[in-house]
Formats: C-alpha cells, sequence, structure tokens
C-alpha cells in the first residue's frame, strides 16, 4: 500500500524540477571581453606587447592598463623574452612612449622560456 504514495510523491518532485537540472544552481555564463592588445615599438626597433599586471601565488594576474591596482607592468617580445618592470609607489601608469622606452630600459629579465629550458638541462 505505501508503493501508490510513494510514486506520487516522486510524481511531484519531478514536476518541480527544471528542464536542465544539472545547471540549475550555477551561475549564468559571462561573455569575456577580448584582451586589449598594446605594442610598444622600442627605439631599437623591436615590438613589445605591454601588459599591467598584479603577482600573486607565483603568477602574474592582468589588470586593466593603467590601473592603479597593478603592480608591475610586463613587456613580452615576439620571441617570447619577457622583462618585467615594478612600478614606483606614486608612478602614473601611462602608456606613452617616453614612459615606456625608460620602463623597458630599467625592466628586468623575467621568464625567459628559451633561457630556462637551457639552464633546466
Amino acid at each position: 500500500m505505501r508503493a501508490p504514495k510513494d510514486i506520487a510523491i516522486f510524481g511531484t518532485v519531478s514536476e518541480q524540477t527544471p528542464n536542465r537540472w544539472r545547471g540549475w544552481n550555477r551561475a549564468p555564463e559571462r561573455k569575456k571581453n577580448p584582451p586589449v592588445l598594446v605594442r610598444f615599438t622600442a627605439a631599437s626597433g623591436e615590438v613589445w606587447t605591454v601588459w599591467d599586471t598584479t603577482f600573486s601565488k607565483f603568477k602574474h594576474h592582468r589588470q586593466p592598463h593603467c590601473d592603479p591596482v597593478a603592480k608591475e607592468r610586463v613587456f613580452v617580445n615576439a620571441a617570447g623574452v619577457r622583462r618585467s618592470y615594478t612600478f614606483k609607489k606614486g608612478e602614473p601608469r601611462t602608456l606613452d612612449p617616453a614612459t615606456l622606452e625608460r620602463q623597458l630600459r630599467d625592466a628586468s629579465y623575467a621568464g625567459d622560456r628559451a633561457a630556462e629550458g637551457r639552464l633546466s638541462r
């Protein structure tokens, strides 16, 4: 005699569940904005891609360009060589050529994948 009650309860539960029950509690998908690429041609003629970043958990996290939250500016050339410049306290994060040239000159090498490969062998 208990079977009809169980079937009735099961029937009400199935009517209440949405069609896509797996995604019921999932947050709606957000479209990601494509990254804005800033390219800088140095006085030497070499082209660098510029990113403003913060550094935590052993990796760089991209920030919007000119954001005061950014602590470092990373320059990456076509060969994959990375150079990292740490902003000084109160320094503006502008993207004018003279500032970028100075920051690139003062930047240290960081994460040169080819050099890391040669060193690890």
